[in-house]
């Protein structure tokens, strides 16, 4: 009943440790980490060739920079998490759990889904939330 070396469970509901569940968010939390950071040199770029520069959009691009910054330091601890004590690390998240609370279906996959059981197209496909 307990998870098998690759961190995955072998129970009847599928589901992942709780330190695989960290090191997974932690290197998502690296990719939006690196998403903010191209968002926020276009940006600059557009603005920077414009006349539309001031102290409001000057805050805004500070604001992008922040989302990023707390995105890495957010990664960053949950690699910490991941490698505290073993014990904790091994208790079982189902995965109908994570899934009831991410909304983008390719997130929840790689959350939740060994890495050999996803494709490179889907692990290379980006989650578009359209507002």
């Amino acid at each position: 009943m307990g998870a098998g070396n690759n961190g995955i469970s072998s129970t009847k509901e599928a589901s992942v440790t709780v330190n695989l569940l960290h090191k997974r968010m932690a290197r998502e939390l690296y990719h939006l980490a690196k998403i903010s950071t191209g968002v926020e040199t276009a940006l600059g770029d557009i603005v920077g060739q414009s006349n539309l520069l001031n102290d409001e959009l000057i805050t805004a691009l500070q604001g992008l920079d922040r989302i990023r910054q707390n995105l890495e330091d957010f990664a960053r601890l949950s690699i910490v998490i991941a490698s505290l004590d073993e014990n904790w690390g091994c208790k079982l998240v189902l995965n109908s759990e994570i899934k009831q609370q991410i909304v983008l279906s390719e997130l929840v996959t790689r959350l939740t889904q060994s890495i050999e059981t996803i494709s490179s197209k889907a692990d290379l496909k980006q989650d578009v939330l359209w507002l």
